[in-house]
């Protein structure tokens, strides 16, 4: 999965391997100043080239479909006309913020150690100055400076969410079937409320 975070100064690339078990790999990550969608398709086609990496799915910033040009065409639409057919990414921020803590803590979120990463201005240096607005409404908001490469981290890693997996068991109890079994209709029928409390009662 390919984030990324359009911008006229500076535009974020970042490439993310999930694994069986949807623990994240982020193996590549790429900040281009002053680019154009032209810019942006021949750094995407060079690193999937070196990485060998075919079909990815892209994941933009929502708000690249209003980014208009100046030929009045926006950001997504011109990728498209050069082959890259992005979706809009699931853009709460405090939302993501918690999905990374908790693949963090649950050892389900990894970074390459490569020397682009570390260096000035790349990933690893974003994380480190990472941070919210102090708000005396208590509201999550961080800091908007040297942020790029994170949101479009987190567009990638909020493709795969991380919920966590149910023991076998747990997921044999909650299941309506099992494989080689039958819907017990009767007990389906026994909960049903044909007219719930809704506006539209029995047709919602």
């Amino acid at each position: 999965v390919v984030g990324i975070d359009p911008g006229m100064r500076n535009a974020a690339f970042v490439w993310v391997g999930f694994d069986r078990d949807n623990t994240a790999w982020v193996f590549d990550s790429w900040l281009l100043k002053d680019g154009t969608p032209k810019d942006y398709k021949v750094l995407i086609d060079k690193v999937n080239n070196h990485w060998k990496v075919t079909q990815p799915t892209y994941v933009i910033d929502p708000s690249a479909r209003n980014r208009a040009l100046t030929n009045a065409q926006s950001v997504e639409s011109n990728l498209q006309l050069l082959g890259i057919y992005p979706v809009p990414g699931y853009n709460s921020v405090e939302a993501g913020v918690q999905d990374v803590r908790k693949r963090m803590q649950d050892k389900a979120f990894w970074v390459c150690r490569s020397e682009r990463m570390y260096a000035k201005g790349g990933l690893i240096e974003e994380f480190e100055e990472y941070r919210a607005e102090d708000r005396p409404d208590g509201e999550f908001k961080p800091v908007k400076e040297r942020d790029h490469q994170m949101d479009a981290m987190r567009y990638a890693l909020m493709y795969r969410m991380w919920g966590g997996f149910m023991e076998k068991e747990e997921a044999n109890r909650s299941s309506a079937w099992v494989h080689g079994g039958m819907v017990d209709l009767d007990a389906m029928l026994d909960n049903y409320n044909p007219e719930p409390d809704l506006p539209m009662g029995s047709m919602m």
